[in-house]
């Protein structure tokens, strides 16, 4: 009787150890477990330069776009300084260069002016000469032919060709003066895109003097001081996530899944029931692993898996180390 309670026993045993395997296959088939991670950011100053300010203590929350640092670069803002000083100087040089030349055009065309109305106002005393002189011929002599021209015609024309003469001199002298404001005007305002043009360069690289944030999360503890040197590349902070970013998991080796990347998958906690969400498979490791003991199915037995990555949204429910449940979607 003795041995057939044994025989009996062995028998449910084997059955037992049977029922696991196919039980434990069925599960890895599927579904396996992985836990959440965060990748802290590092952040880094992408410049030689001078901390000017921090914002921030360890352990402090900050929001994505949050200054953290502020830099100083004094040979930029003395470059800076150098060039608003040349930009006004320029200006101020050239609008005074320009109104000497506008001002000595206001005085030639004066100086002109003058001349010409002295000639035209003797030309108009001879033509009113020549007027009585030919009225008084007309009646001493009717009918007598024009002959030689007399003086005062003579002095006319020779008014006239004064004048055609002056008149001609103003105009060129004054074409010449406008060409040379010109060439100021044009010489200032290239001049001076030049220096609106390297000035908004380096206000455009001002940018560079903020380190902000990329993520929510805290800050770490920061070994630096303000008025500290730093080199560009050099890590500065950290910025721990409140959010995980990826699951790392494992799939067991006796399932026959075999995921492909980007394939989505059902995610659960499995200590907060109600929270879930999905995600997306970035990568599969071909090698194989020993799973760790947390993510076994049965911790008690050692097994094996692929390790595979899978990204999360930004806005994922989970807490960063939480282990969860990983469901393949057809």
């Amino acid at each position: 009787m003795k041995w057939n309670v044994l025989y009996l026993f062995w028998l449910l045993a084997v059955l037992g150890l049977f029922w696991i395997y196919r039980h434990i296959t069925a599960m890895s088939m599927s579904h396996f477990f992985g836990s959440t991670e965060a990748e802290e950011m590092k952040l880094r100053s992408d410049i030689d330069a001078y901390i000017a300010e921090i914002r921030v203590i360890p352990g402090q929350e900050v929001k994505a776009g949050d200054t953290i640092l502020i830099f100083h670069l004094p040979e930029r803002e003395r470059k800076k300084s150098e060039l608003m000083q040349a930009m006004d100087y320029t200006g101020k040089d050239e609008e005074i260069r320009i109104k000497i030349l506008e001002e000595e055009k206001k005085a030639l065309v004066a100086e002109y002016n003058v001349k010409i109305q002295e000639l035209k106002t003797r030309l108009d005393e001879i033509n009113n000469s020549k007027d009585v002189q030919d009225a008084l011929k007309k009646s001493l002599a009717p009918g007598h032919s024009a002959g030689k021209p007399s003086l005062l015609e003579i002095e006319s024309d020779g008014l006239k060709e004064m004048i055609a003469q002056l008149q001609s001199e103003k105009n060129k002298r004054i074409a010449s003066l406008d060409h040379q404001i010109s060439q100021k005007a044009q010489s200032s305002h290239s001049t001076l895109n030049l220096s609106r043009t390297e000035l908004d360069y380096l206000k455009g690289q001002d940018a560079q003097l903020y380190l902000r944030s990329q993520v929510d999360g805290f800050a770490s503890e920061l070994k630096l001081r303000v008025g500290d040197y730093i080199r560009s590349g050099t890590d500065l902070m950290e910025i721990i996530p409140l959010r995980p970013s990826k699951v790392k998991g494992f799939l067991p080796e006796s399932s026959e899944v075999d995921p492909v990347v980007g394939t989505k998958v059902q995610l659960s906690s499995l200590a907060r029931g109600s929270v879930s969400d999905t995600g997306v498979i970035r990568y599969v490791y071909p090698n194989i692993t020993e799973l760790p003991v947390r993510l076994r199915k049965i911790p008690e037995l050692r097994s094996w898996g692929r390790e595979l990555y899978i990204s999360l949204d930004a806005g994922n429910p989970f807490l960063i180390g939480e282990k969860l449940r990983i469901d393949l979607l057809n």
